[in-house]
C-alpha cells in the first residue's frame, strides 16, 4: 500500500537495480499494460553516451527555454532529492505527484512480478521510467529530453520513438553489461537511433 511519499520511495528503491537478461520485452509489456501507452504521447529527445549526457540535457533545456518552450527532463541520478529525476523547466515534480505516480504503476508491477518471475521482476529504473512516461503524457510539455540510464539499445527508456537521438562521447563504461570494446559499447549506445527524426 502506498499512502505517503515515504511509501512511494520505499517501493521504488526496494526494487532490483539491474536486469537479469538484456531485453526490452519486459518494458514493452509494462507499457502495453498501461491504459494508453504513454511513451507515444510525448515529443522526446533521447540522449545517450558515456560522458556529457547530463551537461547536454542541461544545455538543451536552456536553449529551448530561451525560445519560450516548456521543457520536461528525465535524468539520473538525482543530486539532492529523488523528484529531480522528473522535472519541468528545471523544477522537480512534487512529493504528491511522485506518490500518485507510484500508486499508478504498483498494480502493474505486481502483475509483472507474477507474470515474469524467471526473467526477473521490473527494476527500479524501469519503474521510474514508466512513472516519467505517465507524468509527461498527462502533463504535456513542448519537448521531453530523456537521458538514457545505461547503454541505449536495451535501456528501459528505449521504448520511445525520438524526434532526435543524441550520442555524446563514448568511453569504457559498464563493461560487464555493454561489452569489452569501444565497438561493442558504441553499438549499444547507437541502439537509440531510429528512423523518422524531428517532426
Amino acid at each position: 500500500m502506498i499512502n505517503t511519499y515515504e511509501d512511494a520511495l520505499a517501493f521504488i528503491h526496494g526494487r532490483g537495480k539491474f536486469k537479469k537478461i538484456p531485453t526490452l520485452k519486459r518494458m514493452q509489456r509494462f507499457m502495453d499494460l498501461l491504459e494508453d501507452p504513454p511513451q507515444t504521447k510525448i515529443r522526446p529527445i533521447h540522449v545517450a553516451g558515456t560522458n556529457g549526457k547530463g551537461s547536454t540535457v542541461a544545455f538543451l533545456r536552456s536553449l529551448f527555454e530561451q525560445q519560450n518552450l516548456t521543457v520536461g527532463t528525465f535524468t539520473s541520478p538525482f543530486l539532492i532529492k529523488f523528484n529531480e529525476r522528473i522535472s519541468v523547466n528545471g523544477i522537480p515534480i512534487t512529493d504528491n505527484e511522485v506518490t500518485e505516480l507510484a500508486r499508478k504503476v504498483k498494480p502493474i508491477v505486481d502483475q509483472l512480478d507474477q507474470e515474469l518471475p524467471e526473467g526477473g521482476p521490473p527494476t527500479e529504473f524501469e519503474i521510474v521510467t514508466a512513472m516519467m512516461f505517465i507524468y509527461f503524457a498527462s502533463h504535456p510539455v513542448d519537448v521531453v529530453i530523456v537521458e538514457v540510464g545505461i547503454g541505449g539499445l536495451y535501456d528501459s527508456t528505449n521504448v520511445l520513438t525520438p524526434a532526435l537521438s543524441i550520442i555524446t562521447t563514448i568511453g569504457y563504461d559498464h563493461m560487464q553489461i555493454l561489452g569489452n570494446t569501444l565497438t561493442e559499447i558504441a553499438t549499444q549506445k547507437a541502439g537509440i537511433i531510429k528512423p523518422g527524426g524531428f517532426r
